[in-house]
Parts: structure tokens; C-alpha cells; sequence
């Protein structure tokens, strides 16, 4: 007689809805008992006052670096091909050296 009904099943769904049951009461709960900081309604009035028309990528434009400064890149750009020809020529001295 057990094997037809479907008590695991039956099991399931009532855990199921008490969870549900207790996650909306405590919710609710929450609500009921939460007592914001004096000034967040204010602080909410004051910025739909402000600028309501204004989207929000204009309040908070996206980040844009300025350009590196040409006497920093000039000895950047100095260094790197002194280096490179540095590696070269020791390159080329250790070459020589084996062949000889």
C-alpha cells in the first residue's frame, strides 16, 4: 500500500512550504522591525529633487585616463631600445666568440 502512494514526494512538498511559510514570516518580520537612520528619507527626498531627468551615466560619467605625458614616454621608449640594442650587440659578441 506504501509503495503506490508517494510519501517521499508528499514529504518534499511540505518541507518545501514550511520553508516558504517561515522565509515570508521572517521576512515580514524584518520589515516590521527594521528603523532606518533619521535622515535616509531625507537623504532619498533631497536626491529625486535634485536631478530627476538626469540619467544615471550622466551623474557618474565613465572613467577616462588622460594621455601619458611625452617626456615620460620619450626616456620610456629611449631605455627600451638602448636595452635591445645592448642585447644585440652581446648577441652578436657571444656568436662571434663561438665561432672563432
Amino acid at each position: 500500500m506504501t509503495t503506490k502512494m508517494k510519501l517521499y514526494e508528499r514529504i518534499c512538498r511540505r518541507n518545501e512550504e514550511r520553508r516558504e511559510e517561515i522565509r515570508r514570516l521572517s521576512i515580514a518580520h524584518t520589515k516590521q522591525n527594521e528603523k532606518p537612520f533619521s535622515f535616509y528619507y531625507r537623504d532619498l527626498e533631497k536626491q529625486k529633487e535634485s536631478a530627476p531627468d538626469v540619467p544615471d551615466v550622466m551623474r557618474n560619467p565613465p572613467f577616462r585616463a588622460n594621455k601619458i605625458p611625452w617626456k615620460v614616454l620619450v626616456p620610456l621608449y629611449k631605455r627600451m631600445v638602448d636595452k635591445i640594442e645592448h642585447e644585440r650587440s652581446e648577441r652578436i659578441r657571444l656568436n662571434a666568440e663561438r665561432s672563432y
